[in-house]
C-alpha cells in the first residue's frame, strides 16, 4: 500500500509532530511505501530536517520506503 503525504509550504517544528505522526499511522495501517510530496514546500528548517531523519529512520525499522518528490531547488540544496 502506498500513503502519500503532501506539508504545507513550510517543513519546520511546528509541522515536524505532523509528518512523524502521518509515518507512525501509514506503517500501522500497513503502508510499505511512503511518499512526501514537496510540491507545496518553499522552506525547510532544521527541525524539519530532524523530523524527516527520524521519518526515515522508523520506516527503514519497519523494513518500508520512503520517497520524496516535487522538491523545489531551496529544499533540495537543504536535503543535500
Amino acid at each position: 500500500m502506498l500513503k502519500v503525504f503532501q506539508p504545507n509550504q513550510f517543513v519546520t517544528e511546528v509541522n515536524a509532530f505532523e509528518i512523524r505522526e502521518w509515518v507512525r499511522e501509514s506503517i500501522d495501517m500497513g503502508a510499505r511505501h511512503l511518499l512526501i510530496d514537496f510540491q507545496d514546500v518553499t522552506f525547510i528548517n532544521s527541525s524539519g530536517l530532524g523530523a524527516l531523519a527520524n521519518a526515515l529512520k522508523m520506516v527503514r525499522n519497519a523494513e518500508c520506503r520512503l520517497a520524496l518528490c516535487s522538491l523545489s531547488a531551496q529544499a533540495r540544496m537543504t536535503l543535500e
